[in-house]
């Protein structure tokens, strides 16, 4: 199967965990999705001190590397398991920023979508 692509970012399918959502543009599967092969491959990815991205694919497990890096620090500062339950919710509401766009992490790997292409993905 074809995997699509937002720049150089493959959209990726994503495991379905709560019932009558809606996952975005990715198609749903029942198996392990690449959040799931992220965390199972976590400790060993956070040891390399070089990581070559040759595929797109390559580039979200980086990126959910490190977005699993900070809510690390973030669950870090938590208490309880409620409040850190309420924390990770908030997060997980803020904006964040797209590949291309200023204030995202790691622009120099990453390629700016084309036009058309973020408007395509909201459809």
């Amino acid at each position: 199967a074809e995997i699509r692509s937002f720049g150089n970012v493959a959209l990726l399918p994503l495991r379905q965990t709560t019932k009558g959502t809606d996952r975005g543009p990715a198609p749903l599967i029942k198996g392990e999705d690449i959040v799931d092969q992220s965390l199972n491959l976590f400790k060993a990815n956070i040891l390399f001190k070089q990581f070559e991205m040759e595929t797109d694919v390559d580039r979200v497990l980086v990126y959910v590397t490190l977005y699993t890096i900070e809510c690390l620090k973030r669950l870090q500062k938590c208490s309880t398991k409620e409040q850190a339950m309420r924390d990770m919710y908030t997060s997980a509401l803020e904006s964040f920023h797209l590949p291309g766009e200023a204030g995202f992490p790691l622009n120099a790997f990453y390629t700016k979508p084309k036009a058309g292409e973020v408007e395509e993905l909201k459809k």
